[in-house]
């Protein structure tokens, strides 16, 4: 959690020629993500308490203050892509095998590439546009909505 930091100096009874140092409260400086423990096989539950968990991590990204956290971020995704896959049930395992690791590639190009898109190999994003990684997409992000109110890249659903 953040915890916001809103310095003033003030010396002698005057305040310093500087500005005052602000931290906004919902600024990410660190990545304190534990994954969530997954025990048993795969199943409805096992396997939304894993998506949701990564997905809400990530949905923090644009809070994230610096470079090296924000590469900590797209790690944990890439780390805990064998726990969502493994944990997902058998209707929508190969969508869930195809899209989660197909996004688990990329963003370990990405991060290996220093978060510069500059510097990603050629062709890095061609996968994430295939027909065959849409698809799984599209069926992932279906179960995902209905079975565990969530909506990948979103909110939950009321």
């Amino acid at each position: 959690m953040a915890v916001a930091l809103l310095a003033a100096a003030c010396s002698g009874g005057g305040h310093s020629g500087g500005p005052a140092t602000t931290v906004v409260p919902d600024q990410v400086t660190a990545d304190r993500w534990v994954p969530p423990a997954i025990t048993g096989g795969a199943g409805e539950a096992n396997f939304c308490l894993a998506l949701t968990s990564i997905y809400r991590h990530l949905a923090d990204l644009p809070r994230v203050v610096s470079k090296p956290v924000t590469e900590d971020y797209l790690s944990d995704y890439v780390r805990f892509s064998p726990v969502v896959v493994a944990a997902a049930p058998s209707p929508v395992h190969a969508s869930a095998a195809l899209y989660v690791g197909a996004t688990a590639t990329y963003l370990n190009q990405l991060v290996r590439a220093g978060i510069d898109l500059n510097h990603l190999p050629p062709g890095s994003l061609s996968e994430m546009s295939t027909p065959a990684v849409n698809a799984a997409y599209t069926t992932l992000s279906g179960y995902a909505r209905t079975q565990c109110h969530y909506t990948i890249g979103g909110a939950p659903n009321a």
